[in-house]
This record gives C-alpha cells, structure tokens and sequence, in this order.
C-alpha cells in the first residue's frame, strides 16, 4: 500500500501511521467483558472514543503502573530477650527504639522516597503502661534508653516504645516517568508503636529432703534449697521428687491455694498425702514481697526407704 494511504473504518478516515482517532458504531455503554492489557474489565466504548490508535495501543501494551508502597512504616524496641524470670526480679532493660519511615517505590520498581517523616518523639513505657521517659525531637530514627529497674509481675512483661512521625515529603512516580499522587493519602504524620519481646513471670516451687527436722521453716530456709522449678501462670504444674535411699524426710513448697497431689510411683502410684504435715507460711519472692506457700513435710522414716523412690507431684 503506497504510503500516506488512508483506510476507512466505522466512517472515520485513519492514516496509517496510526494517528486517527477511535470511533465506532458500537454502543457506548458497551463495556469490556475481561481486562486487555492496560483496560481493565468493565471499560466502555465511551471511554475510548476518541482516543488516538498510538495512544490505544500505548495504553494497550504500556499499561500505567503507579507507584506503590514498597515498605511500610514500623517501630521497634530492641533489647530485651525471651526468658521466664521469678516474680519480683529487678530488670532494667537497655534498650533502642528505631522507627522505619517506610519507602515508596515508583512503578518503574526504583527507589522512590520515604513513605513518612523522620521521628519527632520518642515516649517509652513500663510494662505496667506508666511512662518512663520523653525524648523530644531526636536526632536520628533511633534512641536509646535504659528504663527505670522494674520488678517483675506475674504473668506476660512487655516495654513498649511509640514515636510520632512528621507526613513524608518528595516526589514519586509511575513507571512512565510522571509524577503521580496516589500514596499521598497514606503518607500523613502519625505515631508507630512496638512492644518489646516477653518476660514471663512466674513463682518457684522449691523441695528437698534430708534427714528428721531439716526441713526449712523459713522464707530464707526455702529460697536456700537447691531443687526449683517454675510453675506456671496459675501456680499449676507437675514435678518429681527423687529421694534417695535410707533418706529420712522429703519437704515441699508451693504456693498456697490449690490443691497438691503426691504419688509414691514405685507403690503404683499410690496418694501419699496423709503422710504430710501441712502447714503455711511466707516465702518471699526475688523482689523481698512475702507469699504465702504450703508447707508439706514428710517423715518417712529413721531408715527411710530401701532403695531409691520417685514421689510425683501435681498442683491443680
């Protein structure tokens, strides 16, 4: 075909290098019945009437893609470690908090600029929610800080760091190199927060045994015994005492208000509780708090038992 030679189509004279404008005879609310290239589903005849070919099959090929959000914005508090501690330790955790402003990346997928601000505050708090301490106007996405010593409490033990953020600033864009305002609703000033790994506090239950009389009467007696373990957050769980043959007396301690059961394992299992003398007083916790604890002490006997024994404990 010579060049420069036009063809009709739907009564609208085209050039062949593809600069005429779509126009057809179709209804205009005829709508695309899946996405073509750059057209998503549902697009109409009437929003590609007149559009230019070159523009079409731009657009058809090209498709636009926005900028988007490559990272979010985030806080941390780093510094403390996972562990079960006594109810009543002392912790004075040296900690950093760092905000991440987040990043946009432009459609093209280069690095565009920070999703937000930089940090204007810093305010960090206790697990038990009081508020430690303010750094106003920071230098820097990172602060560090020692909290004020804090004795443990039963259960889950978190500090938490929020930090205010100013709105993010600089230009992003779409894939085609244009300057694009799709993130500017995502990109206003506000506060991040992040809580601190966990602490978990929790009570001892302490035993041992000896010869007659040797049980411990006293708080400082009890936190001197070699065998502990931790029970769980409502003062349950199950341990074994081995006793050791000829042994004349086994003792335990637990906190008081739920019920124990002692199992002699190599009697099939029988309930030995009556063997006990029960009694109660307070053991302190490793913050010097007084806690009421059972008492159970058992005399076996001046021979004790032939050979080794296993008594099983469960608090429930």
């Amino acid at each position: 075909m010579p060049k420069g030679i036009y063809i009709q189509e739907a009564g609208q004279a085209v050039n062949s290098s593809g600069s005429g404008n779509y126009d057809t005879g179709l209804a205009s609310g005829l709508t695309m019945p899946e996405a073509v290239g750059g057209y998503p589903q549902d697009t109409t005849v009437a929003e590609l009437s007149g559009k230019t070919f070159i523009k079409m099959w731009d657009d058809l090929l090209f498709p636009t893609v926005l900028a988007y959000i490559g990272t979010n914005v985030s806080a941390l508090l780093a510094g403390v470690t996972t562990v079960t501690a006594e109810v009543g330790t002392a912790y004075a955790p040296a900690t950093t908090g760092t905000l991440t402003p987040g990043v946009i990346n432009n459609g093209d997928g280069s690095t565009g600029p920070n999703l937000k601000g930089d940090a204007n505050e810093f305010r960090f708090y206790l697990p038990n929610a009081s508020l430690d301490e303010t750094v106003a106007a920071p230098i820097d996405n990172d602060e560090d800080w020692t909290f004020t010593s804090y004795e443990i409490l039963l259960g889950t033990n978190r500090w938490q760091v929020q930090i205010d953020y100013d709105a993010g600033t600089g230009t992003y864009y779409d894939n085609k190199g244009n300057a694009v305002t799709n993130l500017d609703g995502s990109r206003g000033a506000g506060t991040a927060s992040d809580y601190s790994n966990t602490i978990t506090g929790r009570r001892y239950a302490w035993r041992g045994y000896g010869i007659q009389n040797s049980a411990p009467t006293g708080s400082t007696e009890v936190r001197n015994l070699a065998t502990k373990s931790f029970l769980d957050g409502s003062n349950l769980g199950t341990f074994t005492i081995t006793i050791p043959a000829s042994t004349q007396e086994v003792y335990l301690y637990v906190p008081a208000g739920n019920t124990i059961n002692v199992l002699y394992v190599e009697s099939s299992y029988a309930n030995v509780n009556d063997s006990f003398t029960k009694t109660q007083f307070n053991v302190n916790d490793a913050g010097g708090n007084p806690i009421s604890y059972d008492s159970w002490v058992s005399y076996i006997g001046a021979s004790g038992y032939p050979s080794e024994a296993n008594y099983e404990v469960t608090i429930s």
